[in-house]
């Protein structure tokens, strides 16, 4: 995927996205293509097409439901059924300014920085789930904070470069890179992997064009207009149809309508879907194996296991661990299991970092390995507010906040929530997981709501041709 250059906008006033007043805040070259819809499909939500791209913004207005765009209007109606509209605009063709490539130093450094926030997200929730399992996706939250630092300015912006651990690299950086990060990990390789993002902004709130521009170049075209303050319960529906949609059915609710209302801007969304086999030569059968978790109590679990004639892996038995690779059909993507040799799965996971994840993973080497481990389905929503303040960007949360690079009602971020679904069976993997930050006007309160493993470790799931984690699992009791 190609992206564009960064253009030299004058500065431009927020643009009014309908021609209704304002709320008043209450307590390569590629011809892009932006998408917007006027009735959500299986939602009552109604929604006004919009244009998202500056020059677009400039000169539209909204008659009938439909837009112009300046001298060469072209807007495609496409109907979905269900009375459900999505009118397609294209726009501007963008400047070439070269394609990164996952070995460039923009590229290699956000991958460093993802995996190192990963790390850190985990330690942070396993530390709150005191013994019980954790599953996260630092991919997706990582997508949708970057997102949001976009439209971040000042002290905010930092925090939110703190907790991701992006210090180095600007947010137009970051969102480069991210453009060509999602291109790579849209090619097939053996696995069904897709990421999508998707902004919904306010009906009648104004955006700044610069912010919606960038947002639809780098992370998508995907753009909704919608009543989230006024109409949550609609809202909330087509919202999670979309998470749906884009989770192949497995998470059906990221958000619910107390999490929207009255103050709500914007909500920002990522989500993922992963579906792998294991590699052809790894013949995985059911099993039973006796877990034993940190407090010392037992338990026989579901299991799976490879021939006990063995298999060659990457693997290492250590005084400090065991770890071992398991590659899925392809190549591309493997699992990383990693298990304690003593002490706890928490003191692992507090003391790892990306200098002893590298450390593990040349440590080993192949050989014949006679694995058995735990088989998984975990399922699990989270707020994400309190450990994301703790990383770092605390201030994103509070009155101080700064997202006027977003629109001039945004406020403040009431809510980052997470959900992610986990299955690890003798046919493969599969994960999907869904973030969504909800941008509010004002301070609010808002809802915060043989190698064999047997004994708690981490889970990790990573892309082997980026470097990015797609998936943290501490397993503490299966």
């Amino acid at each position: 995927m190609t992206h564009g250059a960064e253009e030299k906008l004058a500065p431009v006033e927020p643009v009014a996205v309908t021609d209704q007043t304002d709320r008043r805040p209450r307590g390569g070259r590629r011809r892009r293509r932006i998408v917007f819809i006027e009735a959500a499909t299986g939602a009552a939500v109604i929604v006004t097409a919009m244009a998202l791209v500056a020059t677009s913004l400039s000169g539209g207005e909204r008659q009938a439901g439909r837009v112009s765009h300046g001298p060469n209007p072209s807007v495609v109606e496409v109907p979905l059924g269900d009375g459900a509209l999505h009118l397609i605009a294209d726009v501007h063709d963008v400047g070439d300014n070269g394609s990164l490539t996952p070995g460039s130093g923009t590229v290699a450094g956000l991958v460093r920085s993802e995996t190192a926030f990963g790390l850190a997200l985990t330690s942070q929730l396993a530390a709150q789930a005191h013994g019980g399992n954790v599953v996260d996706s630092p991919l997706s939250a990582d997508l949708a904070l970057s997102m949001l630092e976009l439209g971040a300015t000042g002290s905010t912006e930092t925090g939110i470069a703190q907790a991701l651990q992006t210090g180095t690299l600007s947010p137009s950086a970051q969102a480069a890179a991210w453009a060509d990060l999602q291109a790579a990990l849209a090619s097939p390789d053996g696995a069904a992997m897709e990421v999508a993002n998707s902004a919904w902004l306010q009906e009648g709130d104004s955006f700044v064009p610069a912010y919606l521009d960038e947002l639809a170049r780098a992370y998508g075209n995907d753009a909704y207009l919608a009543d989230l303050a006024r109409r949550p319960a609609q809202a909330a529906a087509a919202i999670n149809a979309w998470v749906s949609d884009h989770t192949g059915g497995r998470i059906r609710q990221l958000l619910s309508p107390d999490d929207l209302g009255a103050y709500t801007v914007f909500v920002l969304l990522n989500a993922l879907n992963f579906s792998a086999s294991w590699a052809p030569d790894i013949n995985m059968s059911k099993a039973t194996e006796t877990f034993t978790a940190d407090d010392g109590s037992a338990s026989s679990v579901p299991a799976i296991e490879n021939d006990s004639q063995g298999l060659a892996l990457p693997a290492a038995v250590t005084a400090a661990y065991t770890a071992v690779e398991i590659p899925y059909a392809g190549g591309r993507y493997q699992a990383i299991v990693i298990e304690p040799a003593a002490g706890t799965i928490s003191q692992l996971i507090q003391h790892l970092d990306t200098s002893r994840l590298d450390a593990v993973l040349a440590s080993l080497r192949s050989e014949q390995v006679a694995l058995t481990m735990p088989a998984l389905n975990l399922a699990v929503t989270q707020n994400l507010d309190s450990v994301l303040s703790n990383l770092g960007m605390d201030q994103a949360f509070g009155p101080a906040a700064d997202l006027s690079g977003i629109s001039p009602q945004a406020g403040q971020v009431a809510l980052v929530e997470q959900a992610d679904d986990l299955t690890v069976n003798q046919t493969g993997t599969k994960f999907s997981a869904a973030t969504g930050i909800v941008g509010v006007a004002t301070a609010v309160q808002c809802c915060i709501r043989q190698v064999t493993i047997d004994r708690p470790y981490l889970f990790l799931l990573q892309d082997k041709t980026t470097g990015l984690i797609l998936a943290d699992s501490v397993i503490a009791q299966p």
